[in-house]
């Protein structure tokens, strides 16, 4: 795929209808931006504006981390949505148990340069699903709206 005249690897998995969309990632930030396309493809002019951006949010911190935190498998992405709501699951290697319960995820302080992404996350997330797995996990966020 070429984008502003840049070539990244990705590879396209289209799933079965009702499943939703799936793109696979690989592991370079510079990927972190085809992924927040990928999901703006999906969802705009389906979904309100505001679930689109929201999720568009979440899918940059979730795979910003699969990226930093993650091992170096790739990372997949799958959107979903139906009449009343719209989803993002980013897939990733490496250890599950690094992902801290949804509970606890807060914004860091200002003064920070990161540890903001999750509380970012959980604050404009519906609901955040966490899925362990052996060798990996998958962190669904959910986004409920008015349907169109």
């Amino acid at each position: 795929m070429a984008i502003n005249g840049r070539s990244f690897r990705v590879r396209f998995l289209w799933v079965r209808s009702g499943a939703g969309s799936t793109v696979e990632l690989e592991v370079n930030m510079s990927n972190v931006s085809v992924a927040r396309k990928f999901v703006r493809n999906q969802l705009e002019g389906r979904v309100p504006e505001e679930a689109v951006t929201d999720l568009m949010l979440a899918t940059s911190e979730l795979v910003t981390n699969a990226f930093e935190y993650g091992s170096r498998q790739p990372v997949r992405l799958t959107v979903r949505r139906d009449q009343d709501e719209a989803s993002i699951t980013v897939e990733s290697g490496g250890d599950a148990d690094r992902v801290p319960e949804v509970e606890t995820w807060t914004a860091a302080r200002a003064d920070r340069i990161s540890g903001r992404g999750l509380g970012i996350v959980r604050e404009i997330a519906d609901d955040i699903d966490i899925e362990r797995m052996r060798g990996g996990v998958a962190i669904t966020v959910h986004r409920r709206f008015a349907a169109l």
